[in-house]
């Protein structure tokens, strides 16, 4: 009996974390390097694969697209000024530390889910 109950009890936790993790996920899209061609290309799908984006020739220009594409879909009244984050402009982070110590505590990674690096997250040859 208590072994059974410690089973359930493991399986529900287990499902409980995958919620979670879930649920605080902030990329619904999948971010695919593809190789096929015989040059990388990168496209965002969607988690069913359905292809939303068009096709880029590096990271950068894909995460641009993202980045637009997430601020479109938000809802309520975008307070930020540009899209990009300044934190992530180097010679700016350069140039104001020797002035004021302002970025450091954060790194070069903002708050919010668009302003985090984003990597291929599936890889097609």
């Amino acid at each position: 009996m208590m072994i059974e109950f410690t089973l359930v009890s493991l399986a529900l936790g287990i499902v409980l974390v995958l919620l979670v993790v879930v649920w605080k996920s902030n990329r619904r899209l999948h971010l695919v390097k593809d190789l096929r061609s015989g040059e990388p290309q990168y496209y965002w799908e969607s988690l069913e694969g359905k292809v939303l984006s068009p096709i880029y020739d590096n990271v950068v220009q894909a995460k641009y697209w993202w980045v637009k594409h997430e601020f479109s879909e938000y809802k309520g009244v975008e307070r930020r000024q540009r899209l990009d984050d300044r934190r992530q402009d180097i010679d700016r982070r350069q140039s104001l530390d020797s002035k004021i110590d302002v970025f450091n505590d954060a790194g070069n990674q903002g708050r919010r889910h668009t302003d985090k690096d984003v990597a291929p997250d599936i890889e097609r040859k």
